[in-house]
C-alpha cells in the first residue's frame, strides 16, 4: 500500500542542504504501508535515531549448489533497517540461501535512493535489470523459488495456493489495525495498542480467528509462505517497534498456542536461525527473531 502524502521540506532545510528532509515519523509511516502521516512516533527501548538512523552493512548470501531457476538471477532486497515489510523476503532468501545482497539503509539515507525506486517506495527486489516493488508480489515470488524437503513454499496446486494467499493477505488487515495507532498523539499510542492486543481487541480477535484454523502448518502439511507470515508478523508485535506495548508474552504468545508453535517451527529452521543470529549481534530489534 502506498501513501498519497508527500512530505514538505521547510524552507530552512531545503535552503542549507537542497535535499528534501524526510520526516522520521512519514517515512516509519511509508515504511509499514501506511496509508497517513502521524503527528509523532516514539520507539520501545530508544531513540528513533537507534531503531531507524542505524545503516547496517549489506549481507550477500551465496547460491546454493542445487539452486533453482531463480537462484541463477542476483537478487536484491532493497528496505530500511526495521523488521517491517520486506521480512518475508528476506527470511525466503536466507532460507533458500538464494544469491542475493541484504540492501538495508536508514531513513535518513531514503530521500536521495526514491528516485531509483519503482514506485517511488519500498520494500523493492531487484531482479537482474528488472524491480518488483509490492511486498507481497515480491514474496511470493521468491516463495516459488524456494523450497523445504522437496516442497515448494508457495503451492502449484491453484486451490492450495489460494489458501496460502488468503493467510497472507489475512495479515495485512492485522496490519492495519496496528498501523492506525501510528497516527495518535504520543501518549495515546501504549494504550491503544495494548488494547487491540488485549482481549476482545481488534486484533486480538483477529490473531483468534486465524488460531481457530490453523493446524501444525498454517496451511496443509508442510511449511508454506502462510507459516513464514506467521512467524514474521508474531515477532514483529514483539520485537519491541510497537512502543507501549507491554506483557507481551501475555498479550502475543500464550494466548495463541498454535501460532506460536507455527512461529517457533520456522524459527528452529536452522539457515533461518543462523540469518538472524548474525543480524541480530548488530540489531536489538532482532533479537526475538532468533532467540
Amino acid at each position: 500500500m502506498r501513501s498519497h502524502r508527500r512530505p514538505v521540506a521547510s524552507s530552512a532545510s531545503a535552503t542549507r542542504s537542497h535535499v528534501v528532509h524526510w520526516p522520521t515519523t512519514l517515512l516509519v509511516a511509508l515504511a509499514l504501508g501506511a496509508c497517513f502521516a502521524p503527528d509523532s512516533l516514539s520507539f520501545a527501548g530508544g531513540s528513533p535515531n537507534e531503531h531507524v538512523h542505524r545503516r547496517s552493512q549489506h549481507l550477500v548470501r551465496p547460491a546454493a549448489a542445487a539452486g533453482t531457476e531463480g537462484s541463477l538471477r542476483k537478487l536484491e532486497v532493497v528496505y530500511f533497517t526495521i523488521p517491517a515489510l520486506a521480512e518475508p523476503a528476506r527470511i525466503l532468501c536466507a532460507l533458500g540461501e538464494l544469491d542475493w545482497k541484504d540492501d538495508r539503509f536508514s531513513f535518513a539515507e531514503w530521500a536521495p535512493r526514491k528516485a531509483e525506486a519503482k514506485w517511488g517506495q519500498v520494500p523493492l527486489l531487484k531482479v537482474g535489470g528488472k524491480q518488483i516493488a509490492n511486498s507481497k508480489a515480491i514474496a511470493r515470488y521468491l516463495a516459488k523459488l524456494v523450497k523445504v524437503e522437496g516442497k515448494p513454499m508457495y503451492p502449484e496446486d491453484p486451490l492450495e495456493a489460494a489458501l496460502v494467499d488468503d493467510v497472507v493477505d489475512f495479515f495485512s488487515d492485522v496490519h492495519a489495525k496496528m498501523g492506525k495507532t501510528m497516527s495518535l498523539p504520543k501518549e495515546e499510542k501504549g494504550a491503544a495498542r495494548q488494547a487491540a492486543l488485549g482481549e476482545g481487541g481488534e486484533v486480538s480477535k483477529m490473531l483468534a480467528m486465524l488460531e481457530a484454523n490453523v493446524d501444525a502448518f498454517a496451511v496443509g502439511d508442510s511449511m508454506t509462505l502462510a507459516d513464514i507470515f506467521v512467524f514474521w508478523y508474531l515477532n514483529f508485535l514483539n520485537c519491541g517497534f510497537w512502543d507501549g506495548v507491554t506483557d507481551r508474552a501475555d498479550l502475543i504468545s500464550k494466548p495463541y498456542p498454535k501460532l506460536t508453535a507455527i512461529s517457533e517451527k520456522v524459527k528452529a529452521v536452522p539457515k533461518i536461525k543462523e540469518y538472524y543470529t548474525k543480524i541480530a549481534a548488530n540489531e536489538p530489534m532482532y533479537k526475538c527473531f532468533a532467540a
